[in-house]
Formats: structure tokens, sequence, C-alpha cells
């Protein structure tokens, strides 16, 4: 079963690399420097990139993935979904404007909710360090409210 499903997946990956003279591949997956698990098609999915895949999963879903066998399951459906978004994109679906609106929410979602994590870490962490002296401070009391309220946050200093 599992020599089957590998010669499923090449076989999948041959056909999707086998495109056109003059269009070229579409390669959205990340790449960090972590042990790599798993290789195809010049993609490697490595370690920590599994790992950051089921850290953001719902706790469901992960404590589904948390045997070897489930593992390698899971690396197979990301392989099979890189393949099915590179033949999507390949074929023109960021052309799509319903498509297009949904990929940019999901992106600006994402990146403005982490920003705004950061920035805040980054004044909590300024507020914690300068009790004694406000004067010296990047940011007010004030300042910080207004930012936390956004997570229906306040802060309140002892």
């Amino acid at each position: 079963m599992k020599k089957m499903m590998i010669v499923l997946i090449a076989v999948l990956v041959a056909f999707v690399s086998c495109q056109p003279a003059g269009k070229s591949s579409t390669n959205l997956f990340p790449q960090d420097d972590g042990k790599v698990i798993a290789e195809f098609d010049g993609i490697k999915i490595t370690d920590k990139y599994l790992k950051t895949y089921i850290d953001e999963m719902n706790p469901y879903l992960k404590s589904r993935y948390n045997s070897p066998e489930k593992k390698e399951e899971l690396i197979t459906k990301i392989i099979e979904g890189e393949i099915i978004a590179r033949k999507a994109i390949n074929e023109g679906a960021l052309k799509d404007p319903s498509l297009l609106s949904k990929v940019k929410s999901t992106v600006a979602r994402h990146y403005s909710g982490t920003k705004m994590k950061e920035e805040i870490e980054k004044m909590l962490e300024d507020w914690l360090q300068c009790p004694d002296e406000p004067s010296r401070c990047e940011y007010t009391d004030d300042e910080i409210n207004e930012r936390l309220a956004y997570f229906g946050l306040s802060l309140k200093k002892e």
C-alpha cells in the first residue's frame, strides 16, 4: 500500500511537471533550514515546516496527526495539495477575480494579525521595562490600551 502511494505521488508529480514550453512553474512553497523529510519536484518538506503546519491546526485535527503513520499521511496530503495548487496556478487560477480576492484577503488578515501581534509584544515589553519612569517609555498606557482594545483587552498597572 505504501509503495503504491509513493508511485501514485510520483506519477502525479510527473504529470503536473510536464508543462508546455514557455510556461514557468510557480513555487509558493516555503523554504527553511529544517531537516528534509520529503522532497518532490524540487520542493523540500522539512520537519520545521511540518511542525508549523501541525501547530496551526485546530486541536482536534492536531490530535489526529501524532503518530508517525499519520504524519506520513499528512505529508502525502500536503504534497497532493501542492500539486493541485501548482496545476491551478499554472492554468491561471490567480486570474480569477473571486479567488484572487480571497487570496488577498487571507494574506492581509494573516499579515496584519502577525504584525499587530509583534507590535503589541514590543509595546508590552517596553511597558514592563519602564514602570518607574513613564517618560522613558516609547508608548503611553493609552496607546497600548488602544491597541489591546482591538482584542477586547486592557492594561492595568498596579
